[in-house]
């Protein structure tokens, strides 16, 4: 399967607000693959999810459920 071009809404509006996947992913202290992979399904770990959700929402976005 190759890896998408681009994220999926809401994943794209909040990297193109904080400078692109690679600055998400600092934001989310991980890698680029772990942004996409989480954009395509949410990790199981509450931390996980509740730093995304963190992000989504100081960025004035709806995180995804």
């Amino acid at each position: 399967m190759a890896r998408p071009t681009t994220l999926p809404e809401p994943w794209r509006s909040l990297a193109a607000k904080l400078g692109g996947v690679q600055a998400l992913a600092e934001v989310l202290d991980c890698d680029e693959r772990t942004v996409r992979r989480w954009a395509e399904e949410l990790p199981r770990s509450r931390r996980a999810r509740d730093w995304i959700h963190a992000a989504f929402h100081q960025s004035g976005i709806e995180p995804p459920c």
